[in-house]
């Protein structure tokens, strides 16, 4: 994403973080958000990050195929929860511990969407945590 953003924004915007292997955490803090950085498991490089502004703690974890990697007790009072399920990850026992007010399917194919709007998307998981998954399609929103 830095590449991508080089160029388009000053310098001093751009921030990258890049812990060094599996648990690892980096943060920053920039105007009013904190960001923290926490290698995962999903190819050499992979991040999740917690989001923290005024008012809003979110996390995206988006393909991490081992939960245990991350530290729960970081993650306490969670108001959005972006997460990619990896079948054997243990997601259901993640999102339960964690409870965060609003959870979000992401990274779903428009098929994956459908059955999902359809309760054919990875259903166990889905009906094994505390409350119903939101798959949002492209376009859409949730306000928290």
């Amino acid at each position: 994403m830095i590449r991508r953003l080089r160029g388009r924004l000053p310098d001093s915007a751009l921030v990258l973080l890049e812990p060094d292997g599996p648990g690892a955490i980096l943060s920053v803090r920039m105007g009013g958000a904190e960001v923290t950085a926490i290698r995962t498991a999903h190819g050499a490089a992979h991040n999740s990050y917690l989001v923290e502004l005024p008012g809003l703690r979110l996390f995206h974890d988006g393909d991490n195929e081992q939960t245990g990697l991350v530290d729960r007790t970081r993650l306490g009072g969670l108001d959005v929860l972006m997460l990619c399920p990896w079948q054997g990850s243990g997601w259901p026992e993640f999102v339960r511990a964690l409870q965060p007010r609003h959870w979000l399917l992401i990274h779903l194919t428009a098929d994956e969407l459908e059955q999902h709007a359809l309760g054919k998307f990875l259903p166990a998981l889905c009906r094994e945590v505390p409350m119903a998954a939101v798959g949002l399609r492209p376009g859409e929103c949730l306000v928290v």
